[in-house]
């Protein structure tokens, strides 16, 4: 009933749904700060995070001036072999232009099923015109391990940015590797 009053009298337009995620949120927010509802979409990419991968093209992509532009492809991935570099700009995924949209939503067009081919179209600094570059998706690794190395004689320093399926496995082949190299500590 409280949904139905709200989406008679909000001057708005509302989807449902929103209504309802959003008064599940804000009643977790008075039990304490560690309670969280993760709507279906959110909870989606926190599975896929904690699988220690996903199916993408691999690049890191984030807003700079606006635009949904390329941190870094990463090493081996189908975006490297394409010829993605640092800087280029996506100006559209399977011709949905990307101005406006949030980073997340477009990492969501750019995954998809493995095997399947992704339209970017880019815009490459220095070049006046945009062009198009069809990506396959595959596999794409997410390591928790992001540096492991010698801090000092005999002291190890692993860096573990996050939590998933292959977490315990990166942290014992990082172990292993700084003992082979005299890691004590």
């Amino acid at each position: 009933r409280v949904v139905n009053l709200l989406l008679e009298w909000l001057p708005e337009e509302h989807d449902p749904t929103d209504i309802v995620y959003d008064g599940v949120a804000g009643m977790l927010e008075v039990l304490d700060p560690h309670s969280n509802y993760l709507d279906p979409r959110s909870f989606q990419k926190m599975r896929s995070r904690q699988e220690g991968s996903f199916f993408g093209v691999g690049i890191i992509i984030s807003r700079r001036n606006g635009k949904i532009t390329v941190i870094a492809p990463m090493a081996g991935t189908p975006a490297a072999a394409k010829g993605l570099r640092t800087g280029d700009i996506i100006s559209a995924v399977e011709e949905t232009q990307t101005e406006g949209m949030a980073v997340d939503d477009v990492v969501d067009l750019v995954r998809g099923p493995e095997g399947t081919e992704v339209q970017l179209t880019i815009d490459r600094p220095g070049m006046r015109e945009s062009f198009d570059v069809e990506i396959t998706r595959t596999r794409i690794p997410q390591n928790t391990v992001r540096y492991a190395f010698m801090a000092r004689p005999e002291v190890g320093y692993i860096r573990l940015s996050e939590f998933s399926s292959s977490s315990a496995r990166e942290v014992h082949d990082a172990l292993e590797r700084l003992g082979e190299e005299g890691m004590k500590s």
